[in-house]
């Protein structure tokens, strides 16, 4: 069984040694998550979760919260009751920041494949909970999924039925992938001068995972290291159009409610205003958002520029109306010798952004150091 890695243990990095990237759908035609991502490190555990919340993000994302109830040994269902269960996490689920779950539905013939968003302290606990208690699942043990709306994928499709149907269902995971935070390298923490974090789309879900448990555990990290996170990302559409003719208070409001649909920014809003107002904190973050979308036309031909909207002085987020480029990745990295050598970099977003990005990392920090050991780590999504 994998362990959770603590701050100062390499945590079996040859086991992790991974830079194996999944390829599209496209490519790989209708082959399931599991036969394509076969090489990966995986556990030998299954555990059984309950749907307990679901909430929608914007039109193609929906976030899955799932309680934790207990280990299980069998995919076979008609042996579950699951009227009388309780919480019993023997062995506890405990995985890393980044990896994702084969997540297997009753009477859906394959796994899917979805990245864990929350984080494993999310998933810790010390006590079996007997669920007919109190009913209230609010403070359990949980992980959480933020699942893409994909009529043509089983499991997911699964979770865009109405909420009603699936609340309270039961699935049964397994944890899995090498594109983890603590490095699976080798790079030991306190070698780790700076953290560069590259997303685009959906390819936040794994570096959402990771920048929360590093915010959690800032004190692992050398005193002078600096994090950044480039995301590249659209304004998702919305139903309501803005009307410019409007009150400035309404058209506002409108531009707000659009921005609160972009995947995790209300997150890390609140990531960015914590870690600065945090007075022991002496590593510095660097959070920016490139919107390429960022002036969007109304039914009336008039553009709205969204970029202010997001900009203000307490959370210290910069924004871009424009794609990540070769310079905002070497004003990541910095031009010091001795900062490159103690970058790591993660890149993970659609494969041709990913190419063009890590082929850009790789030439400017180089991609081995004097130990051979690959710095810029990188998982694509399809």
């Amino acid at each position: 069984m994998i362990l959770l890695r603590t701050c100062f243990s390499r945590y079996f990095a040859a086991y992790y040694c991974t830079y194996r990237s999944y390829t599209t759908m496209s490519a790989q035609g209708s082959k399931p998550h599991e036969l394509r991502t076969a090489t990966e490190p995986r556990q030998n555990s299954f555990y059984k979760l309950r749907v307990s919340h679901i909430y929608q993000v914007n039109p193609t994302i929906r976030l899955i919260r799932f309680n934790i109830f207990c280990g299980c040994t069998s995919l076979d269902w008609s042996k579950d009751n699951s009227e009388n269960l309780t919480y019993n996490l023997q062995p506890p689920l405990e995985f890393s920041p980044g990896q994702w779950l084969d997540v297997h539905i009753p009477n859906i013939e394959h796994a899917g494949g979805f990245t864990i968003t929350s984080t494993p302290q999310d998933a810790s606990t010390q006590e079996n909970i007997d669920i007919a208690a109190d009913g209230n699942d609010k403070h359990l043990p949980y992980v959480e999924l933020a699942i893409q709306y994909s009529p043509s994928n089983p499991a997911a499709k699964w979770f865009w039925q109405p909420i009603e149907q699936i609340l309270g269902s039961y699935v049964k995971v397994r944890i899995g992938g090498g594109f983890v935070w603590p490095p699976p390298n080798g790079m030991a923490l306190d070698e780790i001068k700076n953290i560069v974090f590259v997303a685009g789309g959906v390819g936040i879900n794994p570096l959402i995972s990771m920048i929360s448990y590093i915010h959690r555990t800032r004190s692992c990290l050398l005193p002078s290291a600096r994090l950044h996170l480039l995301y590249s990302t659209r304004i998702p559409s919305s139903s309501t159009p803005i009307n410019m003719a409007g009150p400035s208070e309404a058209v506002n409001a409108l531009a707000t409610d659009r921005l609160s649909k972009i995947l995790f920014l209300d997150r890390l809003q609140q990531i960015s205003r914590d870690w600065n107002r945090a007075k022991d904190n002496t590593n510095s973050l660097d959070l920016q958002l490139f919107l390429t979308n960022s002036y969007l036309e109304n039914r009336g031909g008039n553009k709205v520029n969204f970029q202010s909207s997001i900009l203000d002085t307490d959370n210290h987020i910069t924004v871009h109306s424009r794609r990540i480029e070769a310079g905002d990745l070497h004003k990541a990295v910095g031009g010091s010798d001795e900062l490159r050598s103690g970058t790591i970099c993660y890149v993970c977003g659609p494969p041709v952004m990913t190419d063009e990005l890590v082929k850009e990392l790789e030439t400017f920090i180089g991609s081995e150091d004097d130990k051979t050991r690959k710095r810029v780590l990188y998982e694509k999504w399809w």
